[in-house]
Formats: C-alpha cells, structure tokens, sequence
C-alpha cells in the first residue's frame, strides 16, 4: 500500500501528516529568524520569514499584514535573496524542503482526488514547479515513508529550535554567573555517552545552549546529541538535567515571562507573544520542562484539549522507554491544572492583561 492510499485510508494519518509539515515549516522559521535579524532587524524580521517561507511552500500569506508584506517590491527581493543566501546552499535543507513539498502535494491530491485539471496543477504541480524555480528542488528520489517523514520532520523543528534558543540565551549572556555563552563541544557525529557513532533514525536528546562553566566535568555534553537509550542509565542524567531546568525557571523568572503551573518537578511555562514568537504560529507556544529528564514538551494552548490525546507527542515523536513514561507521568499531572483548552487560554489571558 503505497503513501497516498494510506493518507486516503486514515484520517489518523491524514493529520499526523498535516502536522509534520507544520514541524517542517516552524522549524524552517526557526531556523531562519537569527541570521535574519543579524542582517535585517528584529522588528523586520518576522514578516519577512513568514514570506519566506510562504514562498517556498506556495502557499498565500495567512493574514492582512502578510499580503500587504508581500506587495512591496523591496520585500519581494528580501525573500528572494534570503532563499539564494540562506537555503539554496544547504543541501540536507533544500532535501527537507524536497520531501515535504512532495508530501504537500500528495496530501492536496488526496485530500480532494476529484480536482479538475486546473486545481490539480495548481495544488500538486506548481509547488514542485516553484522549488525548480527557486533553484531548491533535489531532484530524483522516492517520495519518503510516512514514519521516517515524520520522525525527520520532529527532529529537524527540535534541532532548529535548540539553536535558536542558544542564539537567543547568547544574547541575553552578561556573566558566567548568568546564561552561559562559552563556545560549544562539537559532537555531531559520536553520542558522548556511550562513545559509538550516530546513525540515521537514532532516537537522540540535545540540549539548548551550556548550562555549565567549561570547567565542569559535565561541559562537553552541552548541545550534544545523545542517545536517547543511553540516558535512561547515565548516572549523571539527573544533575545534568536539573542544571538546565533551573537555567530555564530562572530565565522565565527573569524575563518575566508565565509560568503557567508548577510542582516540584516539573513547570508548565509560556512566553508571551513578542520577542520570540511575534511570528504567526507561534504566538500561543507552551512548553513543559522536566527537572530530571532534558526533553522539552511543547504545544500550543489553542489546542490543550488535543494536546492530551496525542498533541504532545508532536515535537517528540521519537520519545521512548522510561523517557516516554516520564513524559506520561508529568502529562497526568499536568492534565490535573490546566485539563483543557478553555483553561490554559484563559489564565494566559489573565496574565497579559495584568502585564
């Protein structure tokens, strides 16, 4: 049974696929937003990575300010030259691009299978068409398996995510006291726990910026990927863990950002639309951090209520073991606070009309 008639066959499928290009599509913006506002500006910068990303996926702005965006010459240009300076000449990039305009077209198609010659064109031959033009498209190859779509799709929004974050903390860095900024191990190719090399499909953890001086025995794990087997037994999981769960709590402390519910354990935290997530999509983000595990659980307060059933597992797909039962437990406990969608968006609510 090929792709397409599994989409056909589960609605189940259907969505899961819709959500994996979403991933690809926010990791995309992502990954984008620091180089942009190094060569544009903050303020300039969110506009112009929605139209970028717009642009390589064809799809129409979202909303008013996003088609007025788009009608300036100047703009145009802007994203034209993002595209040929900042993805053009990443290949894993443009193959991501690849295979989730692929997945898009094939999802258009079997979404409406009786679409007219014109439609037909438009939906599942013009983005193919526009990657060509764009100078982006991989040409050749078969259109990817829905599990390992997804699970590149979970890993590329975690991993962009992660260096956005350490952009971010990079930023605010005032002392070695403070979010750390030293310059980072590389070990993109070896989990430092175990020792053995990474292979494609490796269920794997990193973490976001250095929560420790480089003097600490613990330093050169920092933004490492590691085998996500290998920290149910690593003896120091615990302490690495909680050093990033207290940098994080302490971040939202001092940015004054929500933390929206809290236990000993665990935080339910969420950063209010501006500096981070002024771009659409992002504006509602809500992420959980674990005091003795380093995954970071996100989701959106516009879909609590989902995000119980099966939401979470959206930017973890791959989570596994005693870590998907950690997950689980806190889940449970979060479920208890903030049990739906009406809840958490009106205690967000609440908080910003008091700031």
């Amino acid at each position: 049974m090929g792709f397409l008639d599994r989409l056909l066959g589960s609605k189940k499928m259907f969505k899961d696929t819709m959500n994996g290009l979403d991933m690809v599509k926010v990791g995309l913006m992502y990954y984008l937003l620091p180089e942009c506002e190094v060569n544009f500006g903050k303020d300039y910068s969110p506009p112009l990575v929605a139209a970028v990303v717009n642009t390589v996926f064809s799809d129409p702005p979202s909303n008013e300010t996003g088609r007025q965006f788009i009608l300036d010459e100047d703009n145009v240009k802007n994203v034209m030259l993002v595209i040929e300076k900042s993805i053009k000449p990443v290949e894993k990039l443009r193959q991501t691009i690849t295979d989730s305009v692929r997945v898009k077209c094939t999802l258009s198609h079997s979404k409406n299978p009786k679409l007219s010659e014109r439609d037909f064109i438009r939906l599942c031959r013009e983005p193919i068409d526009n990657l060509k033009r764009l100078g982006l498209l991989i040409p050749g190859g078969e259109m990817p398996e829905l599990s390992i779509f997804l699970h590149n799709a979970g890993t590329f929004v975690q991993a962009c995510k992660a260096d956005l974050d350490h952009h971010r903390s990079q930023e605010r860095a005032t002392s070695e006291a403070d979010y750390q900024t030293y310059e980072l191990p590389l070990a993109e190719k070896t989990c430092l726990i175990c020792g053995k090399e990474l292979s494609e499909g490796d269920a794997t953890v990193s973490t976001s910026g250095c929560a420790f001086p480089q003097s600490h025995k613990l330093w050169r794990y920092c933004d490492a990927p590691l085998h996500l087997a290998c920290m149910e037994t690593w003896s120091d999981r615990e302490t690495f863990s909680h050093a990033y769960y207290v940098q994080r709590h302490q971040q939202f402390l001092d940015e004054s950002w929500f933390i929206l519910a809290e236990e000993k354990d665990w935080f339910v935290g969420h950063i209010p639309a501006g500096l981070y997530h002024s771009e659409p999509g992002f504006e509602d983000l809500v992420e959980i951090r674990i005091r003795d595990w380093p995954f970071v659980l996100y989701g959106h307060a516009e879909e609590w209520t989902q995000f119980f059933i099966d939401g979470w597992q959206k930017y973890q797909p791959a989570l596994s073991g005693k870590a998907l039962h950690r997950a689980r437990e806190v889940m449970s406990q979060v479920m208890l606070v903030l049990p739906d969608t009406e809840t958490i968006v009106e205690l967000i609510n609440k908080r910003l009309r008091r700031k």
